[in-house]
């Protein structure tokens, strides 16, 4: 499943499934995730937060595939949320 590629439309149905992405275009690899209906996207140099709908808009040409192994020195939305709720 890990070198299959899917469409725009295919990747959002997995990412709000759980699933990681990657997209390459050109020289640039860009890593997708959803978080609260919200894609969180993230790359070399930049970092952003499309909505859905955002997404298939700008990202409907692309190919994606999906990411098993865990990134370092990515910061887990989910896991930053819950160590800042702790801290309070």
């Amino acid at each position: 499943m890990s070198n299959s590629k899917y469409s725009c439309k295919a990747a959002l149905k997995l990412l709000k499934s759980g699933f990681k992405f990657k997209s390459i275009s050109g020289s640039v690899e860009r890593i997708f995730r959803c978080l609260n209906d919200k894609i969180y996207i993230t790359s070399e140099n930049e970092s952003y937060i499309l909505s859905q709908y955002e997404f298939l808009d700008l990202f409907s040409n692309e190919e994606f595939m999906i990411i098993n192994e865990e990134i370092e020195d990515e910061v887990d939305p989910k896991k930053d949320e819950e160590y800042y709720s702790f801290r309070q």
